[in-house]
């Protein structure tokens, strides 16, 4: 999404042939149906449905996914593997901390392709932790520019809230600790710069502040996730999670300052 500067291109990593001609196909093309029709369903009526076979004759779920599916040259026969992978996704059993399991259609709350804008951090910029202590006492001076995408999805869930970003990857294998290093390579800047954004966004600047009310990141492999609890009562198969603690938080900030990727922060002493 050309939106997004920090939006990943998926899809195109650790492709691998399926046996099922109806499985979703690999490619850029599915990622971005996947995130249009995620981006505009109905999660009222998708929480409310008995079933996946329920959901799929509600109204507008058959001409939404045609639709999308038109745009990015998806056959129809994909149609029913793209509604099972959404439908879990959201119906499914997660347990993301120690508290009990739960589905993301039943989150307190939902915000889909939250946009977030905020300074690179800088040198001279107050720390996230001395923010309360900085306001109003000094200009902010913006040397390198901004940070600006969309998150796919912010919900609140047990006074919590949660980034979630949805990927399509086609890999191999789903295992937690596949996911773990496939994340750690590939979207590790991702989830510093999706946490310090919902960090601002909720004017978090202390760490009792951030233990009540930061509940993490969340990855869903769409292809992976399932509404089969395993024998725990839950099944975590296709999601990664992720919880940062402060200190982990503000270490990012520090990381940011130095990051090559955006070249030297100001009296950083960076060449």
């Amino acid at each position: 999404d050309d939106r997004d500067a920090v939006r990943d291109a998926e899809g195109d990593t650790e492709q691998t042939d399926d046996a099922n001609d109806d499985a979703l196909p690999g490619g850029v093309g599915t990622g971005r149906f996947l995130h249009e029709v995620l981006e505009s369903l109905d999660i009222a009526v998708l929480a409310a449905a008995a079933s996946l076979a329920d959901w799929q004759v509600a109204p507008g779920v058959k001409a939404l996914f045609e639709h999308r599916a038109a745009r990015h040259d998806i056959d129809r026969r994909h149609l029913p593997a793209a509604q099972s992978a959404i439908f879990a996704a959201f119906r499914g059993p997660i347990r993301l901390t120690s508290e009990s399991p739960f589905e993301l259609a039943a989150a307190t709350r939902h915000l889909r392709e939250a946009e977030f804008l905020y300074p690179i951090p800088e040198q001279v910029h107050p720390r996230l932790d001395a923010l309360a202590r900085a306001v109003g006492r000094a200009e902010l001076v913006i040397d390198r520019g901004v940070l600006k995408g969309f998150i796919d999805l912010l919900f609140e869930h047990e006074g919590r809230a949660y980034v979630l970003d949805w990927k399509s990857d086609l890999l191999p294998r789903y295992d937690a600790a596949r996911l773990s290093s496939h994340v750690a390579e590939h979207y590790a800047l991702q989830a510093r710069i999706y946490t310090l954004a919902l960090v601002k966004m909720l004017r978090i600047t202390g760490e009792r502040d951030f233990e009540a009310r930061f509940g993490g990141v969340v990855y869903s492999f769409l292809r992976a996730v399932t509404t089969a609890p395993d024998e725990t009562g839950h099944d975590r198969r296709g999601i990664y999670f992720s919880r940062p603690s402060w200190s982990d938080v503000l270490a990012s900030e520090r990381e940011l300052i130095a990051h090559p990727a955006f070249g030297a922060s100001a009296e950083s002493g960076a060449p």
